[in-house]
């Protein structure tokens, strides 16, 4: 039997939800697996593996490495790199950098049998230069739901939900507030709810008091953002609005379209490379910078966000059934594609 292994992180964060995909994928092509924490775990991330994950102490590496026939590495960490090799010298491996989580110093000794998979179309042109590796593809993440065609009830009311990770409120919290605050008061008919990783700093607390006395029920403010409410709240509203500038693996968007429900992102990739506009959501116009690996990064304009909420509550009716025609197929197609790409990675079909 095949032994996968997959080192990540274990947070409330796009990585880890790339890493439990891979790792159910693994579980469904009847492969042992096997997740090893990088850095410290958090609690109630996925009722699965909550109880079955590796927390990264003491010799904790040569106990999950071993035995293992296929190892994935979301993190560039040679040392552990090396202990794997050590007590399993013959399985395979393969390193999925993350763009925007890339230390300067992340490099990998790749031995011969090692790959590089890029996230991203974009970060396959940028990233294999960066490491030693041989060998490197690209392939887009799926969401690892089942496709669905949503059925929300006729109202005139347009819910649009805002799943807000640590980055994002550190980075364009205040400017996604007041965008919200703004279209909350543009429209009677619009109604947000957003979901927060952490806690806000003073201004923004203020600012979430105002808008909250303002408008009531129309604006819903919770903190958790575990992958079980993603997913009842993307089947829940009319759009899904993403505010993150640093984007990975866009699996939340990816999660939002087999869920039949349309996202509204920044146009940077891996976003614009599977969100068509008036298609599958609705792309906002920024300036784009990037890291020092080359990864692009949104600089945000108030006004095109404002714009493109706009558009998603003044259109709305016919830009989601336009959407949500074209979601269900292409999600389903994707699924299979990202299956079939790791199956024969692993050579398991």
């Amino acid at each position: 039997m095949y032994k996968l292994g997959i080192c990540a992180p274990y947070k409330r964060c796009e990585t880890t939800l790339a890493a439990l995909r891979l790792a159910d994928l693994g579980r469904e092509l009847a492969m042992s697996v096997k997740l090893l924490a990088y850095g410290d775990a958090q609690s109630r991330v996925d009722y699965y593996w909550d109880t079955r994950v590796t927390r990264d102490k003491g010799n904790a590496v040569y106990q999950w490495a071993r035995g293992c026939s296929h190892i994935v590495w979301f993190d560039g960490d040679e040392a552990k790199y090396s202990k794997a090799f050590l007590v399993s010298p013959a399985a395979k491996h393969w390193y999925i950098p993350m763009p925007h989580k890339l230390r300067e110093s992340a490099r990998i000794d790749a031995h011969q049998e090692s790959k590089l998979i890029c996230p991203s179309k974009q970060s396959k042109d940028s990233l294999p230069e960066m490491f030693s590796f041989r060998n490197s593809s690209w392939c887009l993440w799926d969401s690892g739901l089942d496709a669905v065609q949503s059925r929300r009830p006729e109202s005139d009311d347009v819910r649009i939900y805002v799943p807000m990770s640590s980055h994002a409120i550190d980075e364009t919290g205040i400017l996604s507030l007041r965008a919200i605050s703004d279209v909350l008061r543009l429209f009677k008919n619009s109604i947000f709810t957003v979901e927060c990783s952490k806690s806000w700093a003073k201004a923004g607390r203020s600012l979430l008091r105002d808008i909250k006395n303002e408008f009531g029920d129309r604006f819903s403010l919770s903190y958790g953002l575990s992958p079980v409410n993603h997913i009842k709240n993307m089947h829940q509203h009319d759009w899904t609005w993403i505010p993150s500038t640093r984007v990975n693996t866009g699996i939340v968007a990816q999660r939002s379209l087999a869920c039949g429900t349309p996202v509204i992102v920044y146009n940077v990739s891996p976003h614009s490379e599977f969100i068509v506009e008036e298609q599958n959501g609705l792309l906002i116009e920024c300036d784009i910078y990037s890291n020092w690996a080359g990864a692009p990064v949104a600089g945000p304009r108030f006004i095109s966000v404002v714009n493109a909420l706009s558009k998603a509550v003044v259109g709305d009716r016919e830009l989601v059934s336009r959407c949500q025609r074209s979601l269900t197929t292409r999600e389903k197609k994707h699924t299979k594609q990202f299956r079939l790409f790791w199956a024969r990675e692993w050579d398991v079909v």
